[in-house]
């Protein structure tokens, strides 16, 4: 290859030593099919020391192409080790094709000196080691970045202040924000905490020690996101992680210890070439998405690839479709070869029709939206345009991507609600009409979908999408199991996740990870059977599906709503507690038609106004009872049970309420932003509130497309609003489905369970029961695109 620098003669020669790769990089490299032809054998300089700012010692490896020439280099950053899968995935393959690889241990991992602390030294020992690599001789002055998760939050680090040899980067489902990775609207996202900590306290210790701490984890993850209180509960698992304590008890985003730690700054001026990608389920998607609509703004040369994988299958079923967008991106900007490149900015996977689409942009320019309501009867009805919904008060448009909307960027101007979905929470919203692009509210169609779901996904021979079967074809990429960073899932409650594997293949030969690994059965369900023996019905094992559940976490809340039958004669909706205050729930027998004040067992039906809230009425109720908390299925998560999954189990829980519309008679396509907003009234004062939107086949498999969850705290009986951002997605509801619209009070592990009681969930000890009131005035707002059908109005 030829020399692309002018002062190539003046660096001092080199010679490169004679040593291969390590073993276990190169057997694993062997199997993977799929992927490029190498182009050049590879040579490795292990040991390197690179002297940070303060002089810590960052220990670094060079891998490199055993070619004569001149070639670019890039710099990946890791704070999981320099072993497997990191070696081969990136030391070898990238070197293979002709670029110096410098693969370093952030500091205080690995062998590097120093202590880490999440985030806080990223930026300077970039910068560092940047400064130490002018003085290699091999070093041509061409550099790009490249790596995923944690690895792509270091790029951003770097490109704070980007030093002029940076010409690409390429960050693969990375994070800019880590309040955002650990909280959702000020709720700790319990799992994901547990399992970076995991990720980063042991799989840079190498596969033995990372597998032993992966067992004590799945083994006592039950008893440790029920302690009461939370605090310091992982340590009998993780033993002492002083910044994850930090983290888990710093709720607020706006608390002096998250300063510096948002690097979302980095993208709204850079320059850099940066190319995305990510998964529609990935636990980091909506990080994408806003990084995407920084650069965009910014008039940066970006590209974005978003496909059907969570946040670990991206580099594992992906990893083909991954490795190649990356390779693209830099021998377009680092070697001047761009014949790689597809033709437009934005490719995403569309799920329900298993379809890659091409777009010029994202989201499309300009999207409509519909709306749509629940009622009384459990029915989900779309409403026509510029409809209202029984005196709820909004209306249905949105200001389109890039428009301004009215100053207190509440997205409406011309009704006592904001408009249905649209825009930011009032004041949230940008200048520009592109809505909150930090977290601050809805993004107005800047954000993509944590779950667009997908019957046709990879990795299951049932089209389910899900990726804890028996691993991907035959060297379709690494190994199911070789990819351990951050979420080599423990499961939803307890016992081993099906299928988790540990770094580096320490699963079985074919890939699958343990099948039948120590522990108990992941979510059999409770000891005594499937469901709640004590209650009005069974949940026929929630929890036992995809081993989510512990065994503790099966069956219904005791005695919460109806299970079908009537409900008591003053119509409260409770036969187990004190129920709603007076004028919350329905009339004396004005509930469902024959009297019982129950409408399909969820709790109110409405026909009666509330005292305190003239003209909202109550719809539906559940009670969430911390001590037998919703369960988390699916979704963007960072174990292996994330994903698509079926949620027909769950939703036969008296603590989750759907709303289900008609049997579609074309397909309905979505695109872009979902969000809801919710009309509700509790009797503590303080709740979760978690929405999903799902799609019901003809045989009544509900499969989760997107969700989120928002905190809420009320006043009295009054109901009170609250946006919950569900993302993005790319999805075709196809003909025959139903569209669901599913609200519950929380789905455990996966966040924290709500005390009840206004105290922070890591240190309270006492918990109470809550019971939520669905109002009229709640709406659900999907996302059309030019040219794509929305489906029957009503």
């Amino acid at each position: 290859m030829a020399s692309r620098n002018d002062d190539a003669a003046a660096r001092p020669a080199w010679t490169p030593p004679g040593r291969k790769p390590p073993l276990s990089s190169r057997m694993m490299r062997a199997i993977w099919r799929g992927l490029p032809d190498k182009r050049h054998d590879v040579g490795w300089e292990p040991g390197l020391v690179v002297p940070a700012a303060d002089g810590s010692p960052l220990v670094t490896d060079h891998y490199f192409p055993r070619t004569p020439g001149d070639f670019p280099t890039l710099l990946v950053r890791s704070p999981y080790g320099r072993g497997l899968p990191w070696s081969p995935m990136y030391g070898m393959l990238f070197a293979e094709q002709g670029f110096h690889v410098v693969l370093q241990s952030c500091r205080g991992t690995g062998g590097s000196g120093g202590a880490f602390d999440l985030w806080r030294h990223e930026a300077a020992d970039g910068l560092a080691t940047v400064s130490w690599l002018r003085g290699r001789p091999w070093f041509d002055g061409t550099l790009g970045t490249v790596g995923p998760s944690y690895l792509g939050y270091v790029q951003w680090a770097l490109a704070l202040d980007p030093p002029p040899e940076l010409k690409a980067m390429v960050v693969q489902v990375g994070l800019h924000d880590p309040y955002a990775l650990f909280y959702a609207d000020g709720a700790l996202r319990l799992e994901n905490a547990l399992l970076v900590g995991l990720g980063m306290a042991y799989q840079n210790r190498g596969i033995g020690p990372f597998a032993r701490a992966t067992l004590r984890l799945q083994r006592r993850m039950r008893d440790i996101v029920t302690a009461r209180p939370l605090r310091g509960a992982y340590a009998s698992a993780l033993g002492d992680v002083p910044w994850l304590d930090d983290v888990m008890t710093h709720p607020d985003g706006g608390d002096p210890y998250w300063d510096g730690a948002s690097l979302a700054r980095a993208a709204e001026g850079l320059s850099v070439p940066t190319s995305l990608i990510s998964g529609r389920y990935d636990a980091l998607v909506d990080q994408t998405f806003d990084q995407y609509a920084r650069l965009r703004q910014a008039g940066c040369d970006t590209a974005l690839l978003v496909g059907p994988w969570t946040h670990t299958s991206a580099m594992q079923q992906g990893w083909p479709e991954v490795f190649a967008e990356s390779l693209a991106w830099l021998r377009a900007h680092l070697c001047g070869d761009p014949s790689g490149l597809r033709p437009t900015r934005v490719r995403v996977h569309v799920g329900g029709e298993d379809a890659w689409r091409d777009l010029d942009d994202w989201p499309p320019l300009s999207p409509a939206t519909t709306s749509w309501v629940p009622t009384a009867d459990g029915s989900l009805d779309r409403l026509a345009d510029e409809g209202r919904a029984d005196g709820g008060g909004f209306v249905d448009v949105v200001a389109p991507a890039g428009d301004a909307g009215p100053a207190d960027g509440s997205g409406s101007t011309d009704g006592p609600g904001p408009a249905a979905g649209a825009g930011a929470a009032a004041g949230a919203g940008a200048a520009d009409g592109s809505g909150s692009l930090d977290g601050s509210g809805p993004a107005s169609g800047w954000e993509f979908a944590d779950g667009s779901g997908t019957a046709e996904g990879p990795g299951s021979a049932d089209g389910s999408g899900s990726t804890d079967g028996p691993g991907p074809a035959e060297g379709a990429g690494p190994a199911e199991g070789a990819w351990a960073a951050e979420g080599v899932g423990a499961a939803d409650c307890a016992g081993p996740a099906d299928g988790v594997g540990f770094a580096g293949g320490a699963g079985p030969a074919d890939g699958s990870g343990s099948t039948d690994g120590p522990g108990p059965a992941a979510g059999a369900g409770a000891a005594d059977g499937p469901g709640s023996v004590d209650g009005p019905g069974s949940a026929q094992g929630v929890g036992a599906a995809e081993g989510v559940g512990a065994a503790d976490c099966a069956g219904p809340a005791d005695g919460v709503g109806f299970a079908g039958g009537a409900g008591p004669a003053d119509g409260s909706g409770s036969t187990d507690g004190p129920g709603p205050a007076a004028g919350a729930g329905p009339a004396e027998g004005a509930g469902a038609a024959d009297g019982s004040g129950s409408v399909d067992g969820s709790g109110f039906a409405g026909g009666s106004g509330s005292a305190d809230s003239p003209g909202s009425v109550p719809l539906a109720s559940l009670r969430y009872d911390p001590d037998d908390p919703t369960p988390s299925i699916g979704g963007p998560l960072l174990s292996r049970t994330a994903g698509p999954r079926d949620n027909s189990v769950l939703e036969g829980r008296d603590d989750v309420l759907t709303f289900t519309g008609p049997p579609l008679d074309e397909p309905v396509d979505l695109l872009g932003p979902v969000s809801a907003r919710l009309s509700v009234s509790t009797d503590t004062g303080y709740a979760d509130v978690f929405t999903r939107l799902c799609d019901v086949d003809a045989q009544g498999r509900s499969t989760n497309v997107c969700d989120g969850l928002a905190r809420l705290e009320t006043v009295g009986q009054a109901p009170s609003e609250v946006t919950v951002r569900m993302s993005s997605t790319a999805y075709r509801f196809p003909a025959g489905h139903r569209m669901r619209w599913q609200i519950s009070a929380g789905a455990h592990p996966r966040y924290a369970r709500n005390p009840g009681t206004g105290k922070s969930p890591v240190d309270a000890v006492d918990f109470t029961p809550i019971r939520i009131t669905l109002h009229t005035g709640c709406v659900l707002t999907l996302p059309t695109g030019p040219g794509l059908r929305d489906g029957p109005a009503v």
